[in-house]
């Protein structure tokens, strides 16, 4: 109950924003190994301090998404890989927007499970 309360707002714009027929989630190269056994999300460590287990984030941009990949890089210039998810393929009920980003349209969207590689596509 406690958690309806503090998130009110996201859920009544949820119902008025359908999810995108195609979002981008970028991650690194040197992880692609690891989302080929296992999918996307998941038990993992995150690049963000808000980004919470077993949520993939999502945006309706390639380059929005690759930014952010790029931006979470603190080590050293790590190769940078985005992939497009067709959301029809997943589990709708699984969508919500992006609860950390201030008045989201739709722009970033969570999805809360694993999305198996099969369902990822690079683009370049």
């Amino acid at each position: 109950m406690k958690h309806l309360f503090e998130n009110w707002k996201t859920f009544l714009k949820e119902e008025s924003i359908p999810v995108p027929d195609v979002l981008y989630h970028a991650t690194y190269r040197d992880l692609v190994d690891s989302i080929q056994k296992s999918g996307l999300g998941g038990k993992r460590l995150t690049n963000w301090s808000g980004s919470r287990e077993g949520v993939v984030y999502l945006h309706i941009d390639p380059d929005a998404a690759y930014s952010y990949a790029e931006t979470a890089d603190e080590e050293d210039e790590k190769e940078v890989v985005v992939y497009k998810v067709n959301t029809a393929e997943l589990d709708a009920e699984l969508f919500q927007l992006d609860r950390e980003i201030l008045d989201n349209q739709g722009e970033s969207w969570e999805y809360h499970s694993i999305i198996p590689f099969e369902k990822l596509v690079e683009i370049e």
